[in-house]
């Protein structure tokens, strides 16, 4: 999933804005978009864990796609 946009690599600018973007709740619009979601019978999801929640841009993603009738697999890890 590609937001556009690209965090700074410095630790405490990342970790000010994960945290700033969490407690405003701000989901990403994303650049691309799954062309043909209806050939996919199984979606897998994986992403790491901020401020105790998904990033946002995977929301942003569960909110875009209808995935009922999808075995749907979401790690958070």
């Amino acid at each position: 999933m590609d937001t556009g946009d690209h965090y700074p690599r410095d630790y405490k600018k990342i970790f000010n804005a994960t945290q700033s973007e969490q407690r405003k709740n701000v989901k990403p619009k994303l650049l691309k978009r799954v062309q043909n979601m209806a050939q996919y019978d199984k979606i897998v999801i994986v992403c790491p864990v901020w401020w105790y929640k998904m990033p946002l841009a995977v929301q942003s993603f569960l909110d875009e796609y209808d995935l009922s009738g999808k075995k749907n697999n979401i790690k958070v890890i």
